[in-house]
């Protein structure tokens, strides 16, 4: 990679409010603009970590991308901030706020396979844009 890829790269993490601090992910896209999310249903195409093409629908009001090859989620609603974590058992956990736990940003990081989708859901309030 170039030195300018890397820094779009780093510059629209930075956007997307994507921040590490003591080992936790975090989720604060405050740089984020609303008219980035979508208007209407689209397909996200992405390569899971065994290397597996993957579809997932999206929705009106939600944009995706990765974040150590795991689907990360953003949707707006009417809602206090959450985050759900989607596990390959079907198991689903939903904390409040903008961050997940060290073991849950672990298991990220090490791409282990057990976290199947993020979705971090956002008042439009939030936005400074």
């Amino acid at each position: 990679m170039t030195g300018q890829v890397k820094e779009e790269i780093i510059t629209r993490m930075g956007e997307l409010g994507c921040t590490i601090n003591n080992g936790t992910l975090i989720f604060s896209p405050k740089l984020l603009k609303i008219s980035e999310f979508l208007t209407k249903k689209t397909t996200f195409t992405y390569v899971d970590i065994n290397q597996k093409m993957c579809e997932l629908n999206l929705s009106q009001n939600q944009l995706a991308f990765t974040y150590c090859q795991v689907p990360i989620i953003y949707e707006l609603k009417d809602i206090e901030q959450n985050i759900s974590i989607s596990y390959t058992d079907n198991e689903i956990e939903i904390t409040r706020g903008d961050s997940l736990t060290k073991e849950v940003s672990e298991e990220i990081f090490s791409r282990s396979g057990q976290i199947k989708e993020i979705k971090a859901c956002f008042n439009s309030s939030y936005f400074l844009f």
